[in-house]
């Protein structure tokens, strides 16, 4: 029924707009309470900075961010043209990034659960938690980080329980703007195979069905990857580091066993 699907759509609109205005509103008093800036923030602002001024992402300052994967202080340094500071745009970029996440987390309980008042708890827990208001109120790359991983499980979720394949794309472009966030992010290339040997172990899907749906993610993921490489003028080189891809893969075998 057109009216019945409408009148959900119209109240989950509601909601997510007040769940978003809440997570603003408490984070925004978090920020008046203690506006000061953490050493890592300070140094994305005068990356972004450094960044606006010369044209160049290169900033050697303390030898941290030029190792660092460079979405925020590009996305800072981007919106700074329009005339505001480099710390006016990293709290407002933080801000609402931080307080898209319980909107997320709400959509994710609501699909895992299907249970409305299980979903405003998550949503609720999520406004609220510590380490996402602090991240949230400080201009880092946490928040994008987080973000892109919560749009990533939830479409995880989707693609597993709609039977989809090409939803598994899409899971390659998050994971490919989560990499620029944290080079951490490189984890999901070997759990999202993992679990899709899992649906085929359980027989949900069949096994030609786990080669297509990886190759789905790993193409898109690549293509994506190259995309914004091609946007963002950065070393390369640090994505591939022999050593740092040996890291990752023992830190994701650690989480698989524990």
């Amino acid at each position: 029924c057109p009216t019945r699907k409408n009148a959900r759509f119209n109240t989950l609109l509601c909601i997510s707009l007040l769940i978003f205005a809440a997570a603003l509103a408490f984070r925004l008093f978090k920020l008046a309470l203690d506006p000061g800036l953490g050493r890592d923030s300070t140094l994305y602002l005068a990356w972004a900075d450094s960044w606006f001024d010369t044209g160049n992402y290169l900033f050697y300052e303390l030898d941290g961010p030029t190792r660092t994967p460079p979405l925020m202080p590009w996305a800072i340094k981007t919106v700074m043209a329009s005339g505001f500071s480099s710390e006016i745009v990293g709290r407002a970029i933080s801000q609402f990034l931080g307080s898209l996440i319980p909107v997320v987390g709400f959509f994710f309980a609501m699909k895992i659960c299907r249970n409305i008042r299980i979903a405003l708890l998550a949503a609720f827990i999520l406004v609220f938690q510590p380490d996402l208001v602090t991240f949230s109120v400080q201009p880092q790359r946490e928040n994008f980080y987080l973000l892109f991983h919560a749009i990533l499980l939830m479409a995880a979720a989707d693609a597993i329980l709609s039977d989809s394949t090409l939803e598994w794309g899409f899971c390659g472009i998050l994971l490919s703007l989560a990499v620029f966030c944290r080079h951490e992010a490189l984890e999901f290339t070997l759990l999202v195979p993992f679990a899709l040997l899992l649906l085929y172990f359980f027989k949900k899907i069949e096994l030609k069905q786990v080669f297509v749906r990886s190759a789905v993610f790993f193409g898109v993921f690549v293509l994506t990857f190259l995309l914004l490489l091609s946007f963002v003028d950065f070393d390369y080189k640090f994505f591939f580091s022999p050593w740092k891809i040996v890291a990752l893969i023992n830190r994701a075998l650690q989480a698989l066993r524990g």
